[in-house]
């Protein structure tokens, strides 16, 4: 005779090996946070240091004034060098928060998604059988 039960997460169905729902599990994994922020991040960081390398390689008598707009948000940016890489750095800082709040919510979703589905699932197993008696 099997112990009872109580209520299990997403995690621990997960890492039982004989799963009642496999295929949903496995389609919805979850993903990641910190590796979706370090990505974010660094496609952020990229882009504000390309676009303000960009702006000084090209020069001209006032450099990037639209871009120049970043140093409200960013304390210490400007369209030089140097402020290229303080942006990347609030660049990356800022897409790691972004990507990882993403990734949080998703995850979220995700297995309150799961948990409505397997609750549906068993209560129409239990229905069908409670119909058959």
């Amino acid at each position: 005779m099997k112990p009872p039960r109580g209520p299990e997460s997403s995690s621990s169905l997960r890492d039982r090996p004989s799963a009642p729902y496999p295929l949903l599990l496995k389609a919805f994994t979850r993903l990641d946070k910190t590796a979706l922020g370090v990505a974010v991040g660094a496609i952020c960081a990229l882009t504000v240091w390309g676009a303000t390398t960009l702006l000084v390689a090209k020069g001209g008598r006032e450099v990037g004034p639209t871009l120049a707009l970043l140093g409200q948000y960013f304390v210490g940016y400007t369209v030089t060098p140097r402020g290229g890489v303080v942006g990347a750095l609030y660049g990356f800082l800022t897409g790691f928060l972004l990507g990882w709040t993403a990734a949080a919510i998703r995850n979220a979703i995700i297995a309150i998604y799961v948990h409505i589905v397997v609750f549906r699932a068993t209560f129409a197993k239990a229905q069908t059988f409670m119909d058959d008696l």
